[in-house]
């Protein structure tokens, strides 16, 4: 114990050396302006493309929208789940075996949606 509090002493002194100190010796110069926009453009991709992660995808083209992250429901029904997906006021519903084939497909039904409607 006496070792380990010696160890964090030195430690502290080494970084206490005007090398590591916080506060540079220069002033910094002021940040540069930026000029606000008022929305994001953000272009979904297109469908001649598919993407291998739709999920991912979805997610991707909420955050750079500036939109809240997609909302996932399930249900169990006779395929095995259904997805309902809802993001930026609409929603679409996908099926599959298991609950993450259900949500890729309800993504895939929803970034369908988006590219219409844009």
């Amino acid at each position: 114990m006496y070792r380990a509090k010696r160890t964090a002493a030195a430690r502290v002194q080494v970084l206490k050396h005007p090398a590591y100190a916080t506060t540079p010796s220069t002033p910094l110069p002021p940040p540069k302006e930026t000029k606000p926009t008022s929305q994001p453009q953000v272009a979904l991709p297109s469908q001649s493309q598919p993407s291998s992660n739709p999920i991912g995808t979805l997610q991707e083209y909420c955050q750079q929208a500036e939109l809240p992250l997609p909302k996932y429901q399930f249900e169990p029904c006779a395929e095995g789940f259904a997805c309902q997906v809802s993001a930026k006021g609409q929603s679409a519903s996908g099926t599959g075996a298991n609950k993450k084939t259900a949500k890729a497909n309800a993504a895939v039904a929803l970034l369908a949606e988006l590219r219409h409607g844009q």
